[in-house]
C-alpha cells in the first residue's frame, strides 16, 4: 500500500522551480505576514499538510474511489502541465508566441490553478455549507447517510459546518461551469509579456490573478487575468474590446511595467511571493518590508 501524501501543494512544485535562483535549487521568498525575506526550496512553500484531504469523506466517497482523490487528480494534471510548460517556454523563445489553438489547454491550466488555492476555499466555504446540508438531508431522507460515530451527536447544521474540507471546495466544479469559464478565458485577448531588462517577473502562492477595472469612456466593468509563466514571461489576458492585433504573441515590456506586475503579485498573494532574484527592492521598486507594511492587514495575513 502506498503511503499518503502529507505535504500537499496548491501551486505545483515543477512550476515554482522555474523561478529558482540561478544555479540554485532554492527560491527567494517574501512573506507578507511576518514580514521577512528568506530562501527556501519549492517543496516547503505553497503547501499545507493534507490540504486536499477531508474528514468524513466516507459520507461522500463513491464506490471504488481511491484514497486522497483530489491529490491524485492534481498530480495527474501537474504531470501533463509540466511537460507542456517546457514546450510553451521553448515556443516563446523560438517562435515568439504559441498557436491560438493552444488556448484551450492553457485556459484549463488557468482554471485549475485558480480553483485550487486557499483563497478559493474561503470563497466557496459559505456557499458550499448550504449545499452540503442539502446533500446530507437528501441522504438522510433516503436512508443512505453514514455519519462517523464521533460526529453522531452533531445536528446537520453543525455537521455541514464541520465538513469544511468537502471536495467541492477544491475540485474543478461541474463540467458546465468549467467549460463556461474556459470559454470566457479563450475569448479574451492573449498576450505574453517578456521581461527584456534586468528585472524578472515574480510569482506567488496565488499566481493567477483576476484584476477588475472600469473603462474610462463607458465605465463598463472588465477583468484582466495575469499568470507568470517564468521569470522572463507573463501571460496577460485582457477583454478583446475590438482589438485586432495578433493573439498569443510575445510583447516586450519595460522594467517599470515588470515592477508593476510584480507589485500586483505581492498585493494579491495569499501570503508569500517567490522570485529568481534576492534583490527585492529592484523587483518591486520599494524596500520589500516597508512595501508590505503598507498593505492592509487583511491582505497581509490569510484569514484563519
Amino acid at each position: 500500500m502506498s503511503s499518503k501524501v502529507i505535504n500537499q501543494h496548491y501551486v505545483p512544485q515543477f512550476y515554482l522551480r522555474h523561478f529558482n535562483l540561478p544555479l540554485s535549487g532554492q527560491l527567494a521568498a517574501l512573506d507578507k505576514a511576518v514580514p521577512r525575506t528568506f530562501t527556501t526550496q519549492s517543496r516547503n512553500v505553497a503547501a499545507q499538510k493534507f490540504f486536499y484531504d477531508f474528514e468524513g469523506d466516507e459520507i461522500f466517497r463513491a464506490p471504488g474511489l481511491t484514497a486522497q482523490p483530489l491529490e491524485s487528480l492534481y498530480s495527474l494534471i501537474e504531470g501533463e502541465m509540466s511537460r507542456n510548460w517546457n514546450i510553451l517556454i521553448d515556443n516563446l523563445e523560438r517562435l515568439g508566441g504559441f498557436d491560438p489553438s493552444d488556448k484551450e489547454r492553457m485556459s484549463f491550466y488557468i482554471h485549475a490553478q485558480l480553483h485550487r488555492t486557499p483563497q478559493h476555499r474561503r470563497l466557496m466555504n459559505e456557499t458550499l455549507r448550504d449545499l452540503i446540508r442539502q446533500e446530507l438531508e437528501a441522504k438522510q431522507a433516503a436512508g443512505t447517510l453514514i455519519v462517523p460515530e464521533k460526529w453522531q451527536h452533531l445536528t446537520l447544521d453543525h455537521l455541514a459546518g464541520s465538513l469544511k474540507h468537502h471536495p467541492a471546495n477544491f475540485t474543478l466544479h461541474d463540467q458546465q461551469t468549467m467549460k463556461e469559464h474556459q470559454a470566457q478565458l479563450r475569448e479574451m485577448h492573449w498576450q505574453i509579456l517578456r521581461a527584456d531588462g534586468r528585472i524578472p517577473f515574480i510569482t506567488s502562492d496565488a499566481p493567477v490573478q483576476h484584476t477588475p477595472g472600469r473603462l474610462k469612456d463607458t465605465n463598463e466593468r472588465f477583468v484582466t487575468v495575469t499568470y507568470p509563466i517564468s521569470p522572463r514571461y507573463l501571460l496577460f489576458l485582457t477583454p478583446t474590446l475590438g482589438q485586432s492585433g495578433p493573439d498569443c504573441q510575445v510583447a516586450s515590456t519595460t522594467e517599470e511595467q515588470v515592477r508593476s506586475m510584480n507589485q500586483l503579485q505581492v498585493m494579491a498573494a495569499e501570503r508569500q511571493v517567490y522570485a529568481s532574484s534576492n534583490d527585492w527592492t529592484a523587483l518591486i521598486g520599494h524596500d520589500p518590508l516597508e512595501f508590505v507594511r503598507q498593505i492592509p492587514a487583511a491582505l497581509r495575513r490569510p484569514a484563519q
